[in-house]
């Protein structure tokens, strides 16, 4: 027995060294795959970052540029749609399409053809102002048509177009045009607001 033992003894010691060698190394590399997979985690993280950012700097850069193109376009759509109301003002569309020997259907016709007219051709001005804007320009659009209608409904049907013309200059003094300077104040404020 001493020979098994002696064998005993020296294996035992080298099992030991094994055993502790091998969990040692095997707590090091766990750790080593933890750092691994932290690291991996943070460089990631970081690279995400890093293109967020780039993203977000990309993405101010464009809206810069596209406003410094979108700008002039803006302003010229608010300049159209404000010269298309002040047009549209009772005083100045009868000076644009008052002719001596109209009757009034022809007066009536007029009035609002031409203002028809000059709506469709500013039609696409919608895409660069609110949709508040929008309705309130199209409310006073509406308004000028029906005040053209009812004046032409309170004369009778053998008027000259003078007729209709002083009638609607009453409304005009009196006040009935109320949609209008609205909307042109609306659009006045949206465009210093905006620019």
């Amino acid at each position: 027995m001493s020979l098994l033992l002696q064998v005993f003894l020296i294996i035992f010691p080298a099992a030991l060294v094994l055993f502790v060698s091998w969990f040692v190394i095997s707590k090091m590399m766990h750790r080593l795959s933890e750092n691994e997979e932290k690291s991996t985690l943070l460089l990631k993280d970081t690279l995400d970052s890093m293109t967020k950012m780039e993203v977000l700097r990309n993405d101010a850069k464009n809206r810069a540029e596209n406003q410094k193109i979108l700008t002039p376009i803006c302003l010229q759509a608010n300049e159209r749609l404000i010269l298309f109301l002040e047009r549209m003002r009772i005083d100045s569309i009868i000076l644009r399409t008052n002719r001596p020997g109209m009757n009034i259907l022809n007066m009536q016709a007029s009035l609002v053809q031409s203002v028809r007219e000059e709506f469709e051709h500013n039609l696409s001005q919608q895409l660069y102002v609110s949709n508040q804007v929008w309705k309130a320009i199209c409310d006073s659009r509406e308004e000028f048509v029906s005040l053209v209608n009812l004046a032409a409904s309170q004369l009778p049907s053998e008027s000259k177009g003078e007729d209709l013309a002083q009638k609607m200059m009453i409304f005009l003094a009196d006040g009935s045009q109320k949609k209008l300077p609205k909307a042109i104040l609306l659009l006045k404020e949206e465009m210093r607001q905006n620019y």
